[in-house]
């Protein structure tokens, strides 16, 4: 409401300047402030025409004001956080005027649209346009009845606009510089906000003026006679393009000045004082002319005149259409014949000035021209006075021309005849080199000729047969070093092979290949003794060392020569000058491609030749020797020429040929060494490819598929040697006696314990003959071990092996042989039936033999460590399989089980048992008392097997015997059972018992092999001694006296018992064995009742 009261005096107070800017910006003139207020109030008479209009502004501003600071309060008031921020940021504050100004300007537009019209009334009376009115209610009934309801807000949207882009930087502005000024220091007073509404109203003019010009000129728009609007713009886009292309670009800010004003006063509330002040500061920027006016011409006419003076041609008629449309076009003629009578003035003002200036420069020029004359006159006479002295000095010149003609003549004669001397000079060289077959420098003279002297020497008729006799020497020069290169291809091809054996010679010498270590060291040594001093040395006066003198005669060092070439290198046994020599002709002749390619080709062919194999090439190494030397001599040949041209042989022409040589090698020697059974063939074989392979790593080839073939060389050498060894020990198998080694002196006892490492504690303190555990086989097998060894490790030599993988290569192939062993002994045991001797003898062997994979372990280390120079061993992932005989262990010990049963069985078929025998006999049946005696001295050889298989072996034997002796018993083809016979039996039992007890091997706790015939004692004391209410009693707890009899057994026993007393029994029965007879029948029930259970 506060807003609304403020307006009221702000609108009375700015409505003089608000008018005049409008008309500002709906006039075509360009003129100022003051002018258009003076002339406002002269055409219309009075001073009140200033304040046309005001009660639509009042009511503009009543709608407009309020709705602008409510809802520019309201949404600040939303946004603004006082506690978090001390100053509105200016973007949202922007944004509030922005929104603030569009919505309060949009519904306060049809307001604005009546004040316009009736701001602008004089200008349409005197155009007799409609509409007319009186007062604002007849203007708005007026305006509705011709355009309706809409028709009052014509040009809301660009009025929208200019009210938007005004509070945006008019609010935003004065409410940010306000604030801020405070957060300065400033008191919050009249004078703070003073300058933020200054600040203000400058923003707001800036951005508001152009979008204010264009919604004053859209209202504006003339109406016709018929009530009808016609429209100048078709929108807002129109207008402002129009008025820029018709008025210019400052156009746009007419009435700037008034607008600032107004958004000052709008901002701060200022008086009519204040704004009258801005105006006249306004006024004052105008340019004003220079010349008086005159009494009776008008502000506007002045203005007119001023555009016409000071404007460009393009703008003359719309300054013209101006003044017409002004109406009074007699009072500017006059006006303006008055300003060109001014002009005319001041130029004859001017020229009255000057008129003396002009007198005294032709007195000044006249004065020039008579001093000129005579300056003409003095420059005649002097050229006359040269021309008289140069007559003489002309005719020397002409001598003197004449006689320098004649020595230019001589010069050029003499320079001819030099430029042909050198033609003849090159021209004799040429013949002579061509005689002497140097076709190189014959080739570089015939250049020098073309290229350089003949060029020179065209214009003369010598040249040209000169020409003629030089065409063919080019072709004969290149046909001759054709012939050359050919004749070169030839004699490399013939001499490659020793080319090829002395590289070999060379690395092998280099290498020490092929030499064992005590010739390299002989080696050594000789040549020390050929690089030593020979002399004595003493101490001189000055006491420097010097050589004694050697008085006695010595003899001349006659040094023999070979002579054969076995000692000269390629560059000795080839001449590479012509191969040469054909680069640097083809390269001058510019076919340097066409002969490398010939040349590649050539070779190319013969690479093919020479890595083809020969028919015969497997009858003895020295073929193969030659076969490798050849490939080797060319591929030195081709080394040494790309060492030299290296544009003739490159290195990726030079890989190529020695990858198809290598695929030709590597399939060759896979040809005829695949089915290779000779071990030494083999092993020369792979010298002779391993020197191939050094030799061409040498020359920088890559050898690695040589190395291949050489590693699979080696697992087929492996399997060959494997073989051999294999079969040699089935051989020792066969011929072996089985018999522990018997030492009769300290000789023979020293051969076995070096052959074999073995140790036992007290040994040696042992009386002769000392008696070793193993047989003859034991040590026989360790030495072809080793063997075995030695060959596989002369094979891996040089092979680019790490010792780390030679060491883990031989401990491999060491388990692989002795797996295989393993197999050949599991097989020589199950395939022949062995003695029990000697199966324990094999189980005893194959005991050390596990022993001595430790001794290999130690042999391999020292083997592989030898060969590469360490002594240092570090860990493997390949160890030797100590049980790799397991299997066969396994079989010998069943062997053994199985021969052991079937002499327990071979005397149990001895026995011969009357089983209805009255009464025992008093002691064992003998066959039970030859199979003890058996079993002792059988487990008394066992003192050699490891304690752990005695005791097994001993332990199931007696398991057997006792389970035999209970299927004696229990034998259903047995009926009758008598007491004498149980008695018999019982003996037999307690024979077996007492061996059992004696523990035949070491190692049993006492009572272990004791309890294999508890079952069966159990089963005979219950029977016999007939205590079935006990058995009955404690039937199946675990502390009963008879735990281990089966009630099956019992019964089975029990009948036959019953049936022999049956048997034995007369028809008529005494009282008390028909009480024993249903005693026992009563036991069986009870028996069968508890089996069935």
């Amino acid at each position: 409401m506060s807003s609304k009261l403020g307006c009221k005096w702000y609108r009375t107070v700015w409505k003089e300047p608000k008018l005049v800017l409008n008309l500002l910006q709906c006039c075509g003139s360009h003129g100022t402030f003051v002018r258009l207020v003076r002339s406002v109030i002269v055409k219309d008479e009075s001073f009140r025409s200033l304040f046309s209009g005001l009660a639509p502004a009042l009511y503009r501003h009543l709608i407009y004001t309020g709705f602008r600071m409510g809802i520019y309060e309201t949404m600040r008031s939303a946004i603004f956080d006082k506690e978090k921020q001390k100053i509105f940021p200016v973007w949202q504050s922007a944004t509030c005027g922005l929104v603030s100004g569009a919505v309060a300007q949009f519904l306060a537009s049809p307001t604005d649209l009546i004040k316009i019209q009736m701001q602008t009334k004089k200008r349409r009376n005197s155009a007799n346009l409609q509409p007319r009115s009186w007062n604002s209610y007849h203007l708005l009934v007026a305006l509705y009845k011709s355009n309706g309801f809409t028709g009052l807000w014509i040009g809301w949207l660009p009025n929208t606009q200019r009210a938007a882009l005004l509070n945006m930087a008019d609010l935003a502005t004065y409410d940010f510089t306000k604030h801020w000024l405070i957060a300065k220091g400033f008191r919050d007073n009249y004078s703070t906000h003073f300058m933020a509404s200054l600040v203000s109203g400058m923003a707001a003019a800036v951005l508001s003026t152009p979008a204010d010009v264009v919604k004053t000129r859209i209202m504006v728009q003339l109406r016709s006679s018929d009530e009808k609007l016609a429209h100048q713009y078709k929108g807002s886009y129109d207008c402002l393009k129009r008025i820029y292309r018709d008025e210019g670009f400052f156009a746009l800010y007419k009435g700037f000045v008034p607008s600032y004003v107004r958004s000052k006063l709008d901002m701060d509330g200022s008086s009519a004082a204040s704004a009258s002040k801005e105006t006249g500061t306004g006024s004052s920027d105008t340019a004003s002319t220079s010349y008086q006016q005159y009494p009776e011409m008008s502000a506007e006419q002045e203005f007119f005149l001023y555009e016409l003076e000071t404007t460009d041609s393009g703008s003359v008629g719309l300054v013209l259409r101006a003044i017409y449309d002004c109406g009074d076009v007699h009072k500017f003629a006059r006006a303006l014949e008055h300003r060109i009578h001014h002009y005319d003035k001041s130029i004859q003002r001017i020229c009255s000035y000057h008129y003396q200036g002009y007198i005294d420069a032709m007195k000044q020029l006249l004065q020039l021209k008579t001093r000129c004359l005579e300056i003409k006159d003095e420059v005649n006479a002097i050229d006359h006075n040269i021309q008289e002295s140069s007559k003489e000095l002309r005719k020397r010149s002409a001598e003197i021309v004449r006689y320098r003609k004649l020595q230019r003549n001589a010069n050029t004669a003499i320079d001819h005849i030099s430029l042909c001397l050198p033609v003849l000079e090159n021209y004799a060289k040429l013949n002579e080199y061509m005689q002497q077959k140097k076709f190189y420098q014959a080739l570089k003279i015939l250049e020098e000729l073309e290229h350089t002297y003949m060029v020179h020497v065209d214009n003369y008729r010598f040249t040209q047969a000169l020409k003629k006799s030089l065409l063919p020497i080019r072709e004969q020069i290149k046909e001759k070093s054709f012939s050359e290169f050919t004749d070169f291809l030839e004699d490399i091809r013939k001499v490659s092979g020793r080319i090829g054996q002395h590289a070999s010679k060379c690395t092998a010498e280099q290498h020490s290949f092929g030499m064992t270590e005590a010739e390299r060291v002989k080696r050594l040594q000789e040549e020390a003794k050929k690089n030593a001093v020979n002399g004595d040395v003493v101490l001189s006066s000055d006491g420097s060392v010097v050589k004694k003198n050697d008085k006695r005669q010595r003899k001349p060092i006659q040094l023999s020569l070979p002579e054969d070439d076995e000692l000269l290198s390629a560059q000795d046994l080839i001449d590479f000058t012509p191969i040469h020599r054909c680069c640097q002709i083809f390269n001058v002749i510019g076919e340097k491609e066409t002969f490398e390619a010939y040349y590649r080709k050539q070779r190319k062919e013969q690479a093919v030749v020479v890595i083809r194999p020969p028919s015969k090439l497997q009858e003895s190494i020295h073929s193969y020797v030659k076969y490798l030397d050849e490939i080797i001599g060319f591929f030195v040949v081709e080394d040494h020429i790309m060492q030299t041209e290296s544009s003739l042989v490159t290195a990726a022409y030079k890989d190529q040929l020695w990858e198809m040589a290598l695929h030709q090698v590597t399939t060759t020697m896979n040809a005829h060494f695949g089915g290779c059974l000779d071990v030494e063939m083999m092993l020369k074989m792979k010298k002779v490819i391993l020197l191939f392979a050094m030799t061409m790593k040498s020359y920088g080839f890559g050898i690695g598929s040589l190395y291949t073939l050489l590693q699979n060389f080696r697992d087929q050498y492996n399997e060959i040697l494997m073989r051999e060894y294999c079969a040699q020990f089935e051989r020792d198998l066969e011929s072996d006696n089985y018999t522990p080694i018997t030492a009769k002196d300290e000789e023979a006892f020293k051969a076995v314990v070096t052959q074999f490492p073995f140790y036992r504690r007290g040994m040696d303190q042992e009386p002769y003959p000392r008696v070793f555990p193993f047989s003859k086989f034991v040590p026989a097998v360790y030495g072809q071990a080793k063997n075995y060894l030695v060959g596989c490790l002369k094979f891996m030599e040089h092979l680019q092996l790490s010792p780390t993988e030679v060491d883990d290569t031989v401990r491999r192939y060491a388990n692989v042989l002795l797996a295989r062993w393993s197999g050949s002994l599991k097989s020589f045991v199950a395939n022949k039936k062995r003695t029990l001797i000697q199966l324990v003898q094999i189980t005893i062997n194959i005991g050390y033999l596990e022993k001595t994979c430790e001794s290999l372990e130690h042999y391999i280390s020292k083997l592989t460590n030898a060969s590469n120079g360490s002594v240092n061993t570090t860990g493997h992932l390949v160890t030797l399989k100590d049980q790799v005989f397991r299997d066969a262990r396994s079989e010998v010990e069943q062997q053994i089980d199985d021969a052991l049963r079937d002499k327990v069985d071979a005397f149990l078929d001895l026995a011969n048992y009357d089983w209805e025998l009255s009464c025992s006999s008093g002691r064992a049946s003998d066959y039970i008392t030859d199979l003890i005696k058996f079993l002792e001295t059988t487990f008394v050889s066992f003192s050699n097997l490891p304690s752990l298989l005695a005791r097994h072996v001993c332990m199931q034997t007696c398991k057997y015997l006792a389970n035999r002796l209970t299927e004696l018993l229990l034998n259903t083809d047995l009926k009758t059972v008598s007491t004498g016979a149980l008695d018999q039996f019982d003996l037999d039992v307690i024979q077996c018992e007492l061996f059992a007890s004696q523990c035949p091997v070491a190692g049993l706790e006492d009572g272990t092999l004791a309890m294999t015939f508890a079952s069966l004692r159990q089963l005979l004391d219950l029977v016999m001694k007939a205590d079935w209410p006990t058995y009955l009693a404690d039937y199946g707890k675990e502390e009963s006296k008879y735990s281990r009899v089966k009630a099956s057994h019992a019964i089975i026993l029990l009948e036959k018992l019953v049936e022999f007393e049956r048997k034995s029994s007369s028809f008529f029965a005494k009282g008390r064995e028909k009480d024993r007879k249903k005693l026992l029948d009563t036991i069986l029930r009870q028996l069968r009742a508890l089996a069935n259970q």
